[in-house]
């Protein structure tokens, strides 16, 4: 019997915003739901539980447990204007004693408040009291570039022992205003196609590809265009102006290179997700791989992430995360019609460092 498909979605927890029963309707949708983010204390490893969160902690897990769905906490989360959680994980990843204190304190937290698992890209514990999922979150192909040296980095095999769901990060290739991007067209990057990245775990890396969960944004994206006579796929952009939610209407979508929707009004350009684009990406999820994996980071939504082919003075497209499977404009400076990321213009980190299980 084939293995069961993984279909996440994510929760964004705020203190402005409770998770409530309104939220009933849309938990069946999925088979593991995210509470995210907690973070680390940078001094000592231990995973922080903000007082202010612990009653919307356990709704949570009331609520998907309540559904037969599986509850689990993503630590750590993208950077924002002010934190960068990646800071505090690396701190503690660097040192044997933060690191065990980030695993008991971790494991100590999820049997307090009856979540199943955590996402992570530490070690698992051999406590066999509760057998807890782990996740981890990786970068879009089995092999790292590492920029200090010749030498590549690659994901040890072993990691499937202790692994349950790997967490591909198929979008935010490269940083908005990077060496790579539509700002600097003259040197373009390496290729980092959504559907390259997702061969290569498939077919070179030797990881089981049921345990295998494509990552989509669920988001949009907006940009201003150098001319808004120029509305074309490909026109150059000369500001990124950021995220946007939910998505605009009216939007066409692009089924030949892009393979996301967009919208241009006068000199805005928006790329974002949508029924047409979501659905594909999950048809290619299903064929090629072991998992589909729904994150959402406003609210839980049955959402994906742009797929686009992206060039390099051309505007990227976003959608609002689900972890699904997106398409993307490749670095190389060529129209590609293949599965991909929307953006590849967001943050600069090779993954958003959130530690999921």
């Amino acid at each position: 019997m084939a293995p069961a498909k993984f279909r996440i979605g994510y929760w964004l927890a705020s203190t402005e915003k409770s998770f409530s029963p309104e939220n009933d309707s849309t938990v069946p949708l999925f088979t593991h739901l995210y509470y995210a983010f907690l973070q680390v204390q940078e001094g000592t490893g231990e995973l922080i539980i903000p007082p202010e969160l612990e009653e919307d902690m356990r709704s949570f897990v009331n609520c998907a447990h309540d559904k037969n769905k599986k509850a689990l906490v993503s630590i750590g989360g993208p950077k924002t204007k002010t934190d960068d959680p990646s800071s505090a994980i690396s701190m503690m990843a660097r040192s044997a004693d933060k690191r065990n204190k980030f695993v008991e304190s971790t494991l100590a937290f999820a049997k307090d408040f009856g979540f199943d698992g955590w996402k992570s890209s530490l070690k698992s514990s051999n406590d066999d009291t509760k057998n807890l999922l782990l996740s981890i979150a990786v970068y879009c192909k089995p092999i790292i570039p590492n920029a200090s040296s010749n030498q590549e980095i690659k994901y040890p095999h072993e990691l499937e022992n202790y692994v349950d769901i790997f967490n591909i990060i198929l979008y935010n290739y490269c940083p908005v205003t990077c060496q790579h991007s539509q700002f600097n067209p003259s040197n373009p990057g390496p290729n980092n196609s959504s559907e390259d990245a997702i061969k290569s775990w498939t077919t070179a890396s030797g990881f089981s590809t049921y345990k295998l969960v494509m990552g989509i944004p669920l988001y949009g994206q907006k940009w201003i265009l150098g001319d808004e006579k120029d509305i074309s796929i490909g026109a150059p952009t000369i500001a990124y102006v950021g995220p946007i939610f939910p998505d605009p209407e009216g939007g066409i979508f692009d089924k030949e290179v892009t393979k996301c929707m967009y919208k241009a009004d006068k000199t805005t350009w928006y790329g974002y997700e949508a029924t047409s684009s979501v659905t594909e990406k999950v048809d290619y999820a299903n064929k090629h791989l072991g998992g589909a994996n729904g994150s959402m980071r406003m609210k839980i939504l049955l959402s994906v992430s742009p797929l686009c082919a992206r060039k390099e003075s051309r505007p990227p497209y976003l959608g609002v995360r689900i972890d699904i499977l997106p398409l993307q404009f490749d670095d190389a400076g060529t129209s590609r019609e293949e599965v991909g990321d929307n953006d590849g213009h967001g943050n600069d980190d090779i993954d958003d460092d959130a530690t999921d299980l």
